[in-house]
């Protein structure tokens, strides 16, 4: 019942790009998008450690002690995330992914930097055991601030 990183370093996670969380076993994956991909990771980490991630699929396997992967596919733009994302579900077909249309849930009023900024305000709040807690190593909280 873990969630891995293959070399995530989380000081240089501020960077938009897609990422896959799959399955040793199966090969299953789950295809995603993010502009902080730290954060990203932290969300899924804490949800699927509580029984409520939102991916009723990943909590599944999640839940069953499968091993689950986590890894960076593809460094893109910000204005590119929507459509290199959906390349990627439309070439790996992710049978984790409950829907295979990429959509941004930022709106165009909300600027990458204003959705960041918000979750790092939330993740400020955290200390330091809680993330050793969820992720089972020392935490680098650098890019907190």
């Amino acid at each position: 019942m873990e969630l891995v990183s293959i070399y995530l370093r989380l000081g240089t996670m501020n960077n938009p790009c897609i990422y896959k969380i799959y399955n040793q076993v199966n090969n299953d994956i789950y295809i995603g998008s993010t502009v902080s991909l730290g954060l990203r990771k932290w969300y899924h980490l804490k949800d699927l450690n509580k029984k409520t991630h939102c991916n009723y699929k990943l909590q599944n396997a999640f839940n069953s002690g499968i091993k689950l992967l986590f890894e960076v596919i593809e460094h893109v733009p910000f204005k590119m995330l929507v459509e290199r994302e959906q390349y990627w579900m439309d070439t790996l077909k992710p049978k984790y992914n409950i829907v295979l249309i990429a959509e941004r849930k930022i709106t165009k009023k909300q600027s990458k930097y204003k959705k960041l900024n918000k979750y790092q305000k939330k993740a400020k709040d955290l200390k330091a055991e809680d993330l050793v807690a969820i992720n089972g190593i020392p935490p680098d909280i650098k890019w907190l601030k």
